[in-house]
């Protein structure tokens, strides 16, 4: 069975989702941020899957620092300046794995069986993506060692890894679920964490416990 190394990047937590602000204070968008990435890591931690998995964070993440295997924790070489795709390919190229996923840590809805989704498909060596509910952005992306396959992470990625996967030749496959195409991204996205709060891992399920009511009108009971 294919054993995954996954590397996830994490924003300095004070400059993340800040799309978020118009809806949320800073304390309430900082601990969602961190508590979406703690469930991410979660999931990935149990599933058997993944043989380690590696975090590379700006600022702020210092709840990450007691973390158990397979968690590593990677900071930023001073003088990177690669943006979100140079720090997963910098991590990406210290690790010696045969295929690594990466994965966005903004999935509060993600769970082991994403997981072993997304490596059952990677099976014959496939390339394997997973979109966004927009079929605009890629929340998790699975690499071979062997693919020549760069990173194309931010605007439209969806249509560029499948431009850049067609152009090499490569066997790939698409994994959309439910867990992996629900990210938290702009002030609409909350109404997510409302419809599907019985879903939601433990520490967005407590992040909603404490500011979800602040963020349901009486009238409508919908978030904003």
């Amino acid at each position: 069975a294919l054993r995954l190394e996954v590397v996830i990047a994490l924003k300095t937590v004070s400059h993340a989702k800040r799309r978020l602000s118009v809806a949320l204070t800073d304390d309430a968008r900082e601990a969602l941020v961190v508590a979406m990435a703690l469930d991410v890591i979660a999931s990935l931690s149990a599933s058997r899957e993944i043989l380690a998995i590696h975090v590379i964070c700006g600022d702020g993440w210092a709840h990450l620092n007691n973390l158990p295997p397979p968690v590593r924790i990677w900071r930023e070489p001073d003088g990177h300046d690669g943006g979100m795709v140079g720090a997963l390919e910098w991590v990406a190229s210290q690790v010696d794995s045969e295929a690594l996923l990466f994965i966005h840590g903004d999935l509060p809805f993600v769970d082991s069986n994403d997981v072993t989704l997304l490596a059952s498909a990677a099976a014959l060596e496939n390339a394997v993506v997973s979109p966004d509910r927009s079929h605009m952005g890629t929340n998790a992306l699975l690499r071979w060692q062997s693919q020549s396959l760069p990173l194309a992470f931010g605007e439209n990625s969806y249509a560029r890894h499948l431009a850049v996967m067609e152009t090499a030749g490569l066997h790939w496959r698409e994994v959309t679920t439910a867990g992996l195409e629900m990210d938290i991204d702009e002030p609409a996205d909350l109404q997510l964490l409302a419809d599907h709060s019985a879903r939601l891992g433990k520490h967005t399920a407590a992040w909603w416990q404490r500011y979800g009511d602040c963020l349901i009108k009486d009238a409508t009971q919908k978030v904003l």
